[in-house]
Protein backbone atom coordinates (compact mmCIF):
# COMPACT_ATOMS: atom_id res chain seq x y z
CA UNK A 1 0.00 0.00 0.00
CA UNK A 2 2.76 2.58 0.89
CA UNK A 3 4.64 2.01 -2.36
CA UNK A 4 1.21 2.88 -4.37
CA UNK A 5 0.93 5.45 -2.56
CA UNK A 6 4.39 6.74 -3.55
CA UNK A 7 4.11 5.77 -6.90
CA UNK A 8 1.23 7.77 -6.91
CA UNK A 9 2.71 10.60 -5.36
CA UNK A 10 5.31 10.78 -8.26
CA UNK A 11 2.73 10.62 -10.27
CA UNK A 12 1.29 13.63 -9.09
CA UNK A 13 4.32 15.50 -8.72
CA UNK A 14 5.46 14.68 -12.42
CA UNK A 15 2.30 15.76 -13.49
CA UNK A 16 2.76 19.36 -11.52
CA UNK A 17 6.12 19.39 -12.70
CA UNK A 18 4.97 19.38 -17.03
CA UNK A 19 2.28 21.79 -15.91
CA UNK A 20 4.26 24.26 -14.57
CA UNK A 21 6.74 24.04 -17.17
CA UNK A 22 3.65 24.08 -20.02
CA UNK A 23 2.57 27.07 -18.00
CA UNK A 24 6.16 29.17 -17.65
CA UNK A 25 7.65 27.97 -21.21
CA UNK A 26 4.81 28.38 -23.39
CA UNK A 27 1.65 29.96 -21.83
CA UNK A 28 -0.37 26.90 -22.31
CA UNK A 29 -4.30 26.66 -22.36
CA UNK A 30 -5.88 23.58 -21.24
CA UNK A 31 -8.75 21.62 -21.59
CA UNK A 32 -10.04 19.02 -19.43
CA UNK A 33 -12.30 15.89 -19.95
CA UNK A 34 -14.10 14.69 -16.67
CA UNK A 35 -15.82 11.64 -15.82
CA UNK A 36 -18.97 12.10 -16.67
CA UNK A 37 -18.77 13.83 -20.05
CA UNK A 38 -19.49 12.29 -23.32
CA UNK A 39 -15.76 11.11 -25.53
CA UNK A 40 -16.21 14.40 -27.61
CA UNK A 41 -17.15 16.81 -24.66
CA UNK A 42 -14.34 19.22 -23.02
CA UNK A 43 -14.19 22.34 -20.91
CA UNK A 44 -13.87 26.07 -22.76
CA UNK A 45 -9.76 26.46 -22.96
CA UNK A 46 -8.15 28.26 -20.13
CA UNK A 47 -4.85 29.62 -19.70
CA UNK A 48 -3.16 27.14 -16.86
CA UNK A 49 -1.97 28.90 -13.42
CA UNK A 50 -0.91 28.28 -10.33
CA UNK A 51 -4.09 27.70 -8.52
CA UNK A 52 -5.69 25.75 -11.47
CA UNK A 53 -2.84 23.16 -11.47
CA UNK A 54 -3.19 22.78 -8.09
CA UNK A 55 -6.95 22.16 -8.51
CA UNK A 56 -6.25 19.77 -11.99
CA UNK A 57 -3.78 17.52 -9.30
CA UNK A 58 -6.55 16.99 -6.65
CA UNK A 59 -9.51 16.29 -8.22
CA UNK A 60 -9.97 12.72 -9.45
CA UNK A 61 -13.00 13.33 -11.75
CA UNK A 62 -10.70 14.20 -14.67
CA UNK A 63 -10.55 11.36 -17.37
CA UNK A 64 -8.06 13.69 -19.78
CA UNK A 65 -6.03 16.74 -19.74
CA UNK A 66 -6.10 18.56 -23.51
CA UNK A 67 -2.76 21.13 -23.38
CA UNK A 68 -2.17 23.41 -26.49
CA UNK A 69 0.90 25.91 -26.57
CA UNK A 70 2.51 27.07 -28.92
CA UNK A 71 6.24 26.91 -29.77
Amino acid sequence: MNNEMSNMNLEIDDLRDYLTQSMKRWKAKYELQYSDYSENQWTIPLIITDERITRIVTDSSIRNIRLSFTI
